[in-house]
């Protein structure tokens, strides 16, 4: 689904916070006030920081300000704190050797689709090793030509993956997922642990429902960090990223995961290097491209170097004319008309545009391609995906690599 457009993150500037001799420097000062979380902060602490000088100054920052940070996050050596105070606190707080930089805490969000219309309730296509009926999706990442909706895949293959879709929760009890959809984690204060939006349903569907799925026996696993209105903050994405890299290691099953992250927002350098220490940690993240029509580099996730960043294509392989684009994108995959499982009953499916759906095609794929061939780091399956795909058949792929997503399995 369409990511909201926010401003775009420019050069840090210094920003008087509280007297004009109280100066902190923000690296995202130049957001706009409606796209970021009032008087919510990361901070980001240097490589060399250790745990004891943290909880030291985690320590100053609660006789300064009263409380402790609201959240702490550890992920892989990438360290940082969510501070919740006015920009007078943070200025009594933000001068610190361990420092590394700090941003305003900021909004991340799926958007409505255009494609909003079309929905029913009723069985899909029954899953085969050459699936007859299937979306054409699904034809298209098992094919190298356009125009097929049979879905070619190893039936034996997705058994024991896990993959992890940060989004706005799942319905679990949807026929697509037979049991294997799981309930993870919620960081939206007070919501319910169920979806309550729709786009988390509809993308975990695209990773592994029974019929609409490309991993049709895989696990997902639902971490909630979008409300129902589709939105979220940096604070709380990263509060889930660090759940589902702790939950894979608890269950041994890091080698067998995959991030599947459809949502996006103003470049930030946390969310980045949030994910680069996940994906350091050994386990791929795939995220969204966006659908600003811009290029990808100025929103976050889908400018993180170490990402699988997914554009979006149409049936005729076209470039979609909302998909972010450039050089920063690993490849695309069919991200417009896409039907999967919907919310609001067990048996029902929704049609969606976005580069939120093409994401959970790669995702899939990637748990796939675990499964199928025994790939076991990120950057291996990364490979994987770029080398499989197929290359120079996206219309208007500007400056983007001109790879569709391909399974290997078709013809």
């Amino acid at each position: 689904m369409r990511t909201s457009s926010l401003a775009l993150a420019l050069l840090p500037l210094s920003v008087t916070l509280a007297a004009p001799a109280d100066t902190v420097t923000i690296a995202n000062a130049n957001l706009a006030a409606a796209d970021t979380v009032p008087n919510s902060y990361i901070i980001v602490y240097k490589a060399s920081a250790d745990d004891a000088q943290i909880k030291k100054y985690h320590g100053e920052i609660l006789a300064k300000l009263g409380k402790k940070p609201a959240a702490e996050f550890n992920i892989n050596g990438f360290k940082a704190a969510n501070v919740v105070t006015d920009a007078a606190g943070l200025a009594k707080v933000a001068k610190n050797d361990l420092i590394d930089y700090i941003e305003k805490d900021a909004y991340v969000s799926v958007a409505p689709s255009t494609n909003d219309t079309k929905i029913y309730s009723g069985p899909a296509a029954q899953s085969l090793v050459q699936q007859p009926s299937a979306t054409w999706g699904l034809g298209r990442i098992s094919h190298t030509l356009r125009g097929y909706f049979n879905y070619i895949y190893d039936t034996t293959r997705c058994q024991n993956t896990r993959t992890y879709v940060l989004d706005t929760g799942i319905f679990i009890g949807h026929s697509e997922f037979q049991g294997r959809a799981v309930w993870g984690a919620n960081f939206i204060t007070g919501s319910p642990n169920t979806d309550e939006h729709g786009h988390g349903t509809h993308c975990a569907g695209t990773v592994a429902g029974a019929s609409v799925g490309v991993c049709k026996q895989g696990t997902v696993v639902a971490v909630k960090v979008l409300s129902k209105t589709g939105s979220g903050t940096y604070a709380g994405i990263i509060a889930g990223m660090q759940w589902a890299l702790n939950d894979a290691y608890a269950r041994n099953m890091q080698k067998r995961s995959v991030f599947s992250m459809s949502l996006g927002g103003s470049y930030s350098a946390s969310i980045n290097n949030a994910v680069a220490a996940v994906v350091g940690y050994g386990i791929p993240v795939v995220v969204a491209a966006g659908n600003s029509n811009m290029n990808a580099a100025s929103f976050s996730p889908a400018s993180a170097p170490l990402a699988i960043t997914v554009g979006a294509s149409d049936f005729y392989d076209t470039r979609a004319s909302f998909s972010n684009y450039g050089p920063g994108l690993d490849v695309f995959a069919p991200g417009v008309t896409i039907l999967s499982s919907w919310f609001t009953c067990s048996t029902c499916y929704y049609y969606l545009d976005g580069t939120s759906q093409a994401t959970p095609h790669v995702a899939g794929l990637a748990a796939y391609l675990i499964a199928k061939e025994g790939l076991t780091t990120p950057a291996a399956i990364a490979n994987r995906i770029v080398t499989l795909s197929t290359k120079n058949k996206v219309i208007n792929a500007l400056t983007s690599p001109n790879r569709i997503a391909y399974n290997g399995n078709g013809n």
